[in-house]
């Protein structure tokens, strides 16, 4: 595969060629990590390699399938937009992706789902896909790019092959291994002090941020990550953070529509960092939501 000036690791970038060139592509794709265009221009390659009808390397670039796939008309690729805030992507808009994709392709051999910020998933309709990823059509393609793969369900990962392309822009990518213990400790104890029955607790724990930003950017991810964790052990789920007593805690407290409520808050604040919003009311609307 020619990846042209997608910067990405050596690594997958092999491990992507072999699949393409040996014909095994999964039928389910994670591209987690680097930025939202990386991820994109990446999925639009995979997709444009699936439907590509020329010998050869693919994709060829020659062949009328790649023409299409370049111009963004081809029939048999399809890409779903998902909102930047969680739960913005929902059950119905899967269903329809679900009785599409037992449609067989128009031209191409393959048919090509790619979902754009697919933490944005609300947990029913990562539910609802796993019907389809079990057991999809042998021609089915779906590409999930994500900001981590954390922000998944643990069922969806696991029918999944995952690719990291690097750090999130605006994540963790820059923070040293001390600054991110620091930074899932305080998730932790803020997590713990949402289930306190008094608003002290939670108070005196986000004060820190007041001299500092860069915690409260790197903290707030890691928080959301508790917050997943409580919703899929609510489920039955196993947690996957640093965090599994907080996410205990906070499943047997809250149900699942408050617990994604308050996921939901955190990632609205955490788009308010990269917007550059007042430091101060951050601090203040992130413990009102979480009290709310």
């Amino acid at each position: 595969m020619n990846f042209g000036d997608i910067n990405i690791s050596t690594n997958v970038k092999q491990a992507l060629s072999d699949a393409v060139d040996f014909g095994r592509l999964s039928h389910a794709i994670i591209l987690e990590g680097e930025s939202p265009q990386v991820r994109l221009s990446l999925a639009r390659l995979i997709a444009k390699a699936a439907v590509c009808t020329g010998e050869g390397e693919r994709p060829c670039g020659k062949c009328p399938g790649c023409f299409k796939s370049d111009s963004g008309s081809h029939p048999d690729i399809t890409e779903i937009v998902g909102g930047e805030a969680a739960r913005s992507l929902h059950i119905d808009r899967i269903r329809e992706i679900r009785r599409d994709a037992y449609v067989l392709p128009n031209e191409a051999s393959h048919k090509v789902f790619i979902l754009t910020n697919a933490q944005s998933l609300t947990a029913e309709a990562q539910n609802s896909l796993l019907k389809i990823i079990e057991e999809p059509p042998a021609f089915v393609l779906f590409i999930f790019l994500c900001t981590s793969r954390n922000l998944l369900l643990q069922t969806v990962l696991s029918r999944s092959v995952v690719f990291s392309l690097g750090a999130a822009a605006g994540h963790q990518g820059n923070l040293t291994e001390e600054r991110l213990k620091q930074a899932r400790e305080q998730a932790q104890s803020i997590a713990f002090a949402v289930c306190e029955p008094n608003e002290y607790e939670l108070l005196k724990k986000t004060a820190v941020f007041e001299k500092d930003k860069e915690l409260l950017s790197a903290c707030l991810p890691e928080l959301r990550l508790i917050f997943r964790d409580a919703v899929v052990m609510r489920n039955g789920g196993e947690p996957i953070s640093c965090s599994p007593q907080a996410a205990e805690k906070l499943a047997k407290k809250f149900t699942c529509e408050k617990l994604l409520t308050m996921s939901e808050n955190i990632g609205i604040l955490t788009d308010s960092i990269n917007k550059n919003a007042n430091h101060n009311l951050l601090i203040t609307r992130l413990c009102s939501k979480l009290r709310a």
